[in-house]
């Protein structure tokens, strides 16, 4: 026999399909989908200081004279 899912899942599951399907409707209209290149045209990194280039998840870029990154500790989780 073959188990039914309550209704009481019906209306959450037809609003995240609703609120999927407007999402991706308005990333297609405004062309939020391509990939950047396509948007605007490739730029060189010629400019970029050499610490930055390096990486770290977190770039300090407000003093222009002296863009900073910065790093996680070792051995942590965020």
């Amino acid at each position: 026999m073959r188990r039914r899912l309550p209704m009481r899942y019906l209306l959450p599951s037809l609003l995240l399909v609703a609120l999927l399907a407007m999402l991706m409707l308005r990333g297609y209209v405004h062309s939020e989908i391509l990939a950047d290149h396509r948007v605007r045209p490739p730029v060189s990194n010629g400019q970029v200081p050499s610490q930055i280039l390096g990486g770290g998840p977190v770039i300090d870029a407000r003093a222009r004279a002296s863009p900073r990154r910065s790093a996680s500790p070792t051995r942590t989780w965020c």
